[in-house]
């Protein structure tokens, strides 16, 4: 069905689907996987907007770049018509970042089940300093669930 000239067009899904939104907001970027067959990549150069007193970048930002390279990696494992949610997430912090560190994220898949993935996870500087591992489960859910338990009739 054609739309009419003043209608505006459909949003354009992204060819990956882990950009955008949250992403931009802090200024996440995807990369090529470091290894054949690995998981894709997530890097982050620390500014201004993410620090917390001290001048050390915030906790909060270290899980989100973890949460989003591990929900990446493990959505790549999931069945077709499926999504992706977190379910549990670890974070362990072991050193500090500062503005104008570079961050990559980076990890594998080590368990693809039916239903959930658990992926683990290390955040360092492009020089390879340790700032943070994760672990995290991530549950494969249906696009399109059907019905919802809770409408009513």
């Amino acid at each position: 069905m054609a739309l009419p000239d003043d209608s505006p067009a459909p949003p354009q899904v992204p060819a990956d689907l882990s950009y955008g939104g949250y992403w931009e907001l802090l200024g996440m970027v995807p990369l090529e996987p470091a290894r054949p067959g690995g998981p894709g990549r997530v890097r982050l150069v620390v500014g201004d907007q993410h620090l917390r007193s001290l001048g050390l970048m915030h906790g909060g930002v270290a899980a989100s770049i973890l949460d989003s390279f591990m929900g990446r990696a493990a959505f790549t494992h999931s069945p077709p018509g499926h999504h992706l949610v977190t379910l549990q997430l670890n974070v362990h912090f072991i050193g500090a970042a500062r503005v104008g560190d570079a961050l990559i994220a980076d990890g594998e898949v080590q368990h693809d089940g039916r239903r959930t993935a658990v992926v683990r996870s290390e955040l360092r500087t492009e020089q390879g300093r340790l700032i943070a591992t994760a672990s995290g489960t991530f549950m494969h859910l249906p696009t399109d669930p059907g019905p919802s338990l809770d409408a009513k009739p």
